[in-house]
């Protein structure tokens, strides 16, 4: 459990980084990329219209 939570830690510290380097971060796991590719996707697409 310790390693699941130092990289919960990680990502927010890395998420912080990028949004304050003026990224919008979206994360995808290939896990859900396997399984429902379309679903797994869905974040992008909808970051992308909102961005056009």
């Amino acid at each position: 459990m310790a390693k699941i939570e130092r990289n919960k830690a990680r990502d927010a510290e890395v998420n912080s980084a990028l949004t304050e380097a003026g990224y919008r971060v979206i994360r995808v796991w290939e896990r859900d990329l396997l399984t429902d590719p379309e679903a797994a996707a869905e974040p992008v697409l909808a970051a992308l219209r909102v961005d056009s």
